[in-house]
């Protein structure tokens, strides 16, 4: 890979999903046809957020040239920053 980035199978993902991390601090992946982003929140407790994306924000995460809140701000993902989509 030319960019530098990593593609692992994970154990804490759906079994077959290909991890892709690109950038600081988010996690993208392709899981039976869909893509999600995935990112530690920053608050006491820590944890995690996840939500679907479409495959024009995936691919463009898989550049590895955006830190989070770039992503969050070119197709206005804010929108999805809020608890429910929360990781127990």
């Amino acid at each position: 890979m030319s960019s530098g980035a990593s593609e692992i199978k994970a154990e804490n993902v759906q079994k077959d999903a290909l991890v892709n991390f690109h950038g600081k601090g988010f996690v993208i992946t392709e899981e039976n046809g869909n893509y999600y982003l995935e990112y530690q929140l920053a608050r006491h407790g820590g944890g995690s957020r996840k939500f679907e994306i479409n495959k024009a924000v995936y691919d463009d995460a898989k550049t590895g040239e955006h830190t989070i809140s770039e992503l969050l701000k070119k197709p206005n993902l804010y929108k999805f920053d809020i608890p429910e989509n929360d990781v127990i």
